[in-house]
């Protein structure tokens, strides 16, 4: 039971940093590609997540001071912005796989050496003994 422990903090540990990692980049990429263009409350709105970006789009959309064209752009800022961020976490994910798998890779030489060296014995008992 207490060895889940670990395996739960950790799981919840990378979704919070990802999750953040993914928010911050959203929002960064949102604000670069029409951060200009937006009221900065709608911009706000907009930047806090993806289905707030689509509301504002959609108002926009109903504004005759902005029209349907602008509207589509923002839309394809919020996608835009959003697979940023997802392939931020994603490559910032990938790298942090693949240093634990090279730090496990190098303690378990340690261990294999072990097994290799009772695989070896075993086998020269088992060969003394068919002698």
């Amino acid at each position: 039971m207490k060895e889940r422990y670990p395996l739960k903090l950790g799981g919840a540990l990378g979704i919070a940093v990802l999750g953040s990692l993914l928010g911050t980049t959203y929002r960064d990429e949102l604000t670069n590609l029409v951060g200009d263009r937006l009221p900065s409350e709608a911009m706000e709105i907009a930047s806090d997540s993806v289905g707030g970006g689509l509301g504002v789009a959609q108002q926009v959309m109903q504004d005759p001071a902005f029209g349907p064209q602008q509207a589509q752009a923002l839309v394809d800022a919020v996608h835009q912005a959003f697979a940023q961020g997802v392939a931020q976490a994603s490559m910032t994910g990938g790298i942090i796989m693949a240093i634990g798998t090279l730090v496990v890779l190098a303690v378990l030489p340690n261990r294999r050496k072990a097994s290799v060296q009772d695989a070896d014995s075993e086998a020269k008992e088992t060969a003394g003994s068919l002698s």
